[in-house]
């Protein structure tokens, strides 16, 4: 029996690939048996379980970069080297495919030292840290975006195939999307989302914006504001003239995004790449704390591209903000010209690329369609 093991980080960002090719795996590999590995965190395990996969968890801390002895960084990691080499040796894989985050280096080291061919799949056009350390050792890069091609230093075993995307995602009629929101069908939609989490901040800098989406006359709003702030935002909107429909938590973002013609957002790698596979103009606005800064320069990526406008927080309060929201909702041109550009993006393949890879490295064909 082909056995695989899927080493993720401790992020959605990295969960939802893993997934994704875990599935692609079963379809084309049939009988394959998978074992996902990771620190545990954020539901993780939970989530892995809806398919139906075993969860190994693996101690881990996130890499150091400060001065001294970082006793915490080096103790928990090499309790996760040895709890993965524990784990890989009990599974016995014939491949490891790595989908970035700190939790996933110590099991992408344990596979290296083991001699078990590794798959790295990067999603951002910066690679972070753990994926330039198991870069050195893997046999297959797959990356989401083309600025990352030239990061590693074997480009022949490097490849850019696309990222995952959720098996759900699909592009709807969008009459029937608005009317899933119950929403005006002559209106121009603008949909909010700061990712499953939320942004306070994005949340903060939409409200500054609601005198003039009033006056406009023709603007409604689909905006995700998070469990933790959406009783503020509900407030904010309450005695607003405009159409509006607030959520916690999207669970249909095919219709989200089929219903929309602009969305503002922050700029992590599936959140473009989902963008790009439905075709939508962005507003984004990088969170500004996310590791290596890498939501910076896949923003630049997608504006370089034509997609996209770019926002920093700390051009929140100088007017840039509003300037650059009232230009695209007061110009269905440009909104279409950006959401032709996103669509040269996409990568609707990409999960079915990065299998064919695994399979490359296991010497497996794949399933014949059925």
């Amino acid at each position: 029996m082909d056995r695989i093991v899927i080493a993720t980080g401790g992020t959605g960002g990295h969960l939802f690939p893993a997934i994704s090719i875990a599935e692609e795996l079963k379809r084309q590999l049939p009988g394959v048996e998978i074992g996902v590995a990771g620190e545990g965190k954020r539901g993780e395990e939970t989530a892995v379980g809806k398919y139906g996969y075993s969860f190994e968890r693996i101690p881990c801390s996130p890499l150091f970069r400060g001065f001294g002895l970082p006793w915490r960084f080096i103790l928990k990691n090499s309790r996760g080297f040895l709890g993965a080499r524990k784990f890989l040796k009990s599974f016995s894989p014939d491949l490891v495919v790595v989908t970035g985050g700190y939790a996933s280096a110590p099991v992408g080291l344990a596979a290296w030292r083991m001699k078990i061919p590794i798959l790295l799949q990067e999603q951002n056009c910066l690679p972070g840290l753990t994926s330039k350390l198991l870069g050195r050792f893997a046999e297959r890069i797959c990356l989401g975006f083309e600025p990352g091609f030239y990061l590693f230093k074997k480009p022949q075993g490097v490849a850019v195939t696309g990222n995952p995307l959720r098996p759900e995602l699909v592009l709807l009629d969008k009459e029937a999307a608005i009317d899933f929101f119950k929403l005006e069908p002559d209106f121009r939609t603008v949909l909010v989302t700061g990712g499953s989490q939320g942004a306070r901040n994005l949340n903060t800098i939409l409200m500054e914006v609601f005198d003039f989406i009033e006056d406009h006359g023709r603007l409604q709003l689909i905006w995700q504001t998070g469990e933790i702030d959406f009783e503020r935002c509900q407030k904010s909107v309450k005695n607003r003239g405009f159409p509006h429909r607030l959520f916690r938590f999207i669970d249909n973002m095919s219709a989200a995004y089929s219903a929309a013609d602009l969305v503002v957002c922050r700029s992590g790698a599936l959140t473009l790449s989902e963008l790009a596979f439905m075709g939508k103009p962005s507003l984004l606005v990088p969170y500004p704390f996310a590791s290596e800064g890498h939501q910076y320069r896949n923003a630049r990526y997608f504006q370089e591209k034509g997609a996209s406008m770019v926002v920093s927080e700390s051009e929140f309060k100088n007017l840039y903000f509003e300037a650059q929201f009232k230009k695209l909702v007061n110009n269905p041109a440009l909104l279409a010209k950006m959401g032709g550009c996103a669509s040269k993006l996409a990568s609707p393949e990409a999960t079915q690329k990065i299998v064919q890879e695994a399979l490359k490295l296991m010497d497996k064909k794949p399933a014949a369609e059925g």
